[in-house]
């Protein structure tokens, strides 16, 4: 039966991020840790000083005003500020305590406008086995108030609760932190021209196996691996794991892949060469098409 290979129900409850564990299995949650887990989301005041957050709005604008974008996608790989807002040693440690694993950034968004969007989850795009180690930072990088189309969010969402969204105004520096499957988007603009500048940056952890869930067909086992997955804090490829150990997956002629249960096996095919060090040949590719994008010659 489908049901049988579907890697979900591999994970027990010791496999769950630390927010979700029982508290008696890790000792009683931090207080950021509980409401995270009931809320699905938190906020931190001053967690980025207003002179990187001004550093990045002025490394971001030219790109901004010479392409029209409604946002960039990825400007670490060429924006230094941007990637160290991503792999920011104070964000990185939070997500440590809040998730029991090392956070792995692997992608960044930059907004100059509020983007309206309409709510969704995170894990129509990303997610990972086991489940949900996965979260979104949003950093305001000048004051947020209403009208210009702050982000919102349905408390418990995550947990299949319902009700209303309320939108998280922001001074400079301020975060918010969401789990993987809370209802979140872009309130209405309701203040012509206002800005909106912020940066989000997508979080997964180590020790797991990353996916694309709407290209998957996780009920049969079968995955659209995220792999190459490049840490953008090292610039290194993330090699996907079970249980501790290296990840093997059986690949399909669809581009899909099945996660084989036995670990303790050298990566098959294509994952193998990957997971051995495909960094040299994924900063060739990727870097000069980011440097398109953004308008500068590619550094080398």
């Amino acid at each position: 039966m489908a049901a049988d290979r579907d890697p979900r129900r591999w994970f027990g409850p010791a496999d769950l991020p630390a927010i979700e564990q029982e508290p008696t299995a890790r000792g009683p949650l931090s207080s950021e840790a509980a409401e995270l887990a009931q809320r699905g989301a938190i906020t931190v005041e001053g967690l980025i000083p207003a002179a990187r957050c001004e550093a990045i709005v002025e490394a971001v604008r030219p790109h901004f005003e010479r392409t029209g974008a409604e946002r960039l996608t990825n400007a670490a790989w060429a924006l230094a500020p941007v990637r160290q807002l991503a792999a920011d040693p104070a964000v990185l440690a939070l997500l440590g305590r809040l998730y029991g694993r090392r956070a792995i950034p692997f992608q960044t968004l930059n907004f100059r406008y509020g983007t309206q969007q309409p709510l969704h989850r995170d894990t129509e795009h990303f997610d990972s086995l086991p489940p949900r180690f996965m979260c979104g930072v949003w950093v305001a990088l000048e004051d947020v108030r209403e009208g210009q189309g702050p982000v919102s969010y349905v408390p418990g969402s995550h947990r299949g609760g319902t009700g209303d969204a309320v939108a998280f105004t922001a001074r400079q520096g301020d975060a918010l932190i969401w789990a993987a499957a809370l209802e979140h988007g872009g309130a209405l603009v309701t203040v012509p021209g206002s800005t909106r500048w912020s940066q989000v940056t997508h979080y997964f952890f180590e020790d797991c196996v990353y996916c694309t869930p709407r290209r998957s067909d996780l009920a049969a086992g079968r995955l659209a691996l995220r792999h190459p997955l490049v840490d953008l804090g090292t610039g290194r490829v993330v090699t996907p794991r079970f249980r501790g150990e290296r990840a093997r997956f059986r690949h399909g002629a669809d581009g899909r892949s099945e996660l084989l249960a036995e670990p303790g096996v050298a990566l098959p095919g294509r994952a193998a060469s990957a997971a051995r060090g495909l960094w040299p040949q994924i900063h060739g590719r990727v870097r000069p098409v980011v440097a398109r994008v953004l308008g500068r010659p590619p550094r080398r």
